[in-house]
């Protein structure tokens, strides 16, 4: 029996080191055959249904039915354009490409409980940290690569999608938009003073990388989750209100320091950027800023469901948004268990953190995904799912079951005040 147990775990351990690398390196994901992925996936799900207990079994497959009726409803009811026609098993590729995406966009979270339930904490830790390492090496060989070639992210932006593997290069970017408000929850809470300098400093970089990488609204968001979260943690109202009162100061400010950043930097178009984001909180237009055209698609988009709200009508143009596009493409007959799928997944991330404080930590995490979507494509960015429903939330476990100081739990907490008689 122990044997059984031992060899289970060995398997776990080798599928969820296996998808890690391919989640978190751009290029892994590039070398690998798309076959083999859709198959790994079904194998490894498979895997898990029948050895774990009968309740996972039944989430298991809640979700695997979900995706297979959204992978449905894409295949009648829309065409696609980054499939050529002329691939063998056109038809095929077709139904497992978005298959794919929409599994890979949540099988993380199947890593988040096998992890949490067979990984000892010290192998959580190795795990982790070895995780962590990775992503921060894909980040600074990515940044050394901006310091050659500036517009290397925004070409992979309009990098067209292969037949073969059907995944983009530039989803980290995005994944590094959405860890960044669980770095600053870090820097918030702990009570170490070398900790918190340390996560300060990785906060600065990390907003560095995104300005390098030139993702104006990637750099926005988790700055606006930031200061959500902590408008969310602050513990007296007198808090509250002041952090409601530096808001309005703060974006009256901030267009005047981005505007003087732009008269001093040198490279044309970290000078531009800065420029679009000095327009975009004063709310105008820009011939180098692409809020306009994007309002548009997303228009576009919501007139389009409209004359179709059940089963959608696909637009002419590419709506540049996960969350509108679904909409107007599927209407309400995929699009409601796909948003279902991410309500479900965040109530199950949840019940692995446990504890009431540090799921506001991960809010931020959530928020930042969900704005994102509405924003952006993030279909098939699969280290942004990565980070967002594994990554993340295995952090924030690992930091309360150290009794790292600003991470216990609620429970602990009430114990600490107990005798302390407060």
């Amino acid at each position: 029996m122990s044997m059984k147990i031992k060899l289970e775990d060995i398997i776990d351990f080798i599928f969820i080191a296996f998808f890690s690398l391919y989640c978190l390196l751009p290029s892994f994901q590039n070398d690998m055959d798309f076959i083999m992925i859709v198959l790994a996936v079904v194998a490894y799900t498979a895997f898990v249904a029948l050895t774990d207990k009968p309740e996972t079994f039944e989430k298991i497959m809640i979700f695997a039915l979900l995706i297979v009726f959204v992978s449905l409803c894409y295949y009648f009811l829309t065409e696609t354009a980054t499939i050529n026609s002329n691939v063998d098993n056109y038809n095929l590729k077709r139904f497992l490409s978005k298959f794919n995406q929409l599994s890979m966009s949540f099988l993380p979270l199947l890593f988040l409980y096998r992890a949490n339930k067979i990984f000892s904490q010290k192998t959580k830790k190795i795990f982790v940290v070895l995780c962590l390492a990775i992503f921060t090496y894909v980040i600074i060989n990515s940044y050394m690569e901006y310091q050659v070639n500036e517009r290397a992210a925004r070409a992979w932006a309009e990098f067209e999608e292969q037949a073969e593997n059907n995944v983009a290069t530039y989803g980290y970017i995005y994944a590094v938009s959405a860890f960044i408000p669980m770095v600053f929850a870090f820097a918030y809470n702990v009570h170490n003073k070398l900790f918190k300098f340390t996560g300060a400093i990785a906060v600065i970089c990390l907003f560095g990388f995104l300005l390098s990488a030139q993702y104006t609204l990637a750099l926005l968001i988790p700055a606006l989750c930031c200061v959500i979260y902590v408008f969310q943690t602050s513990k007296s109202s007198a808090g509250k209100v002041v952090t409601v009162l530096l808001l309005p100061v703060i974006l009256l400010v901030v267009p005047y320091v981005f505007e003087y950043l732009s008269t001093i930097v040198e490279s044309a178009d970290i000078k531009m950027r800065f420029k679009e984001i000095a327009m975009f909180f004063r709310g105008k237009g820009a011939d180098t800023y692409d809020l306009n055209d994007r309002l548009e698609r997303y228009k576009i988009c919501l007139q389009y469901f409209a004359s179709s709200p059940i089963v959608g009508k696909e637009p002419p143009v590419d709506g540049h948004s996960t969350l509108f596009s679904f909409l107007c493409d599927v209407g309400l007959l995929g699009s409601i268990p796909f948003y279902y799928m991410y309500f479900l997944a965040k109530k199950l991330a949840y019940k692995a953190i446990g504890c009431e404080k540090n799921k506001k930590i991960y809010f931020s995490t959530f928020l930042a995904l969900v704005i994102l979507g509405f924003l952006n494509p993030i279909l098939s960015t699969y280290t942004l799912s990565y980070v967002v429903w594994f990554l993340t939330p295995m952090c924030i476990i690992l930091l309360k079951e150290n009794r790292v100081k600003g991470f216990e739990s609620l429970l602990e907490e009430e114990r600490k005040n107990e005798k302390l008689g407060i």
